[in-house]
């Protein structure tokens, strides 16, 4: 084998274990968004995805978890989680949340997953529900606070609300 030829193997490597950490990193967001879903009991009709665009605004993409997973540079991927809510079904005024998710594979099924703009670092084992329970109990108790804490005015009738969001 040539240096070249070592190279190129060399090459062939590292794109398979990108691969790799990419696909197992988008099955982990397929799942932890799938598990928030029923977990939170959320009808299909009020479900989105968002993915950061080049100027780091949120941009709704189509419903494929890999059109909204992007590469930070510290490796963590970041994906936004829409749930539009109201406060009567096919009524105005309603607010779609996008809940901005950082995540990390650590190992064989663990994950490090946080929002944006919190310190707060969960590691979820895939094969403990109650890691994924003790993120979404997190996520709820956020919205919560948020809509608690905050005055909210609708001036249109529909408006976005970005929980974990990314600070520029």
């Amino acid at each position: 084998m040539t240096k070249f030829d070592s190279l190129c193997e060399s090459f062939k490597k590292a794109q398979s274990d990108f691969q790799k950490f990419k696909d197992g990193s988008q099955y982990f967001a397929d799942e932890l968004w799938n598990k928030m879903i029923a977990y939170f009991e959320i009808p299909q009709s009020q479900l989105s995805l968002y993915k950061v665009d080049d100027e780091g605004k949120w941009e709704m993409v189509p419903a494929m978890m890999s059109n909204a997973l992007t590469l930070e540079d510290d490796n963590y991927w970041q994906v936004g989680f829409g749930i539009t809510l109201y406060g009567q079904k096919n009524e105005f005024p309603q607010e779609t949340l996008i809940i901005g998710l950082l995540l990390k594979p650590e190992g064989d099924n663990k994950f490090k997953v946080k929002l944006y703009g919190h310190e707060k670092l969960f590691e979820i084992d895939r094969n403990k529900q109650e890691d994924f329970n003790a993120f979404y109990d997190f996520i709820f108790t956020e919205i919560q606070t948020n809509y608690q804490k905050e005055l909210q005015t609708l001036d249109e009738d529909h408006t976005i609300r970005k929980i974990g969001y990314k600070y520029d």
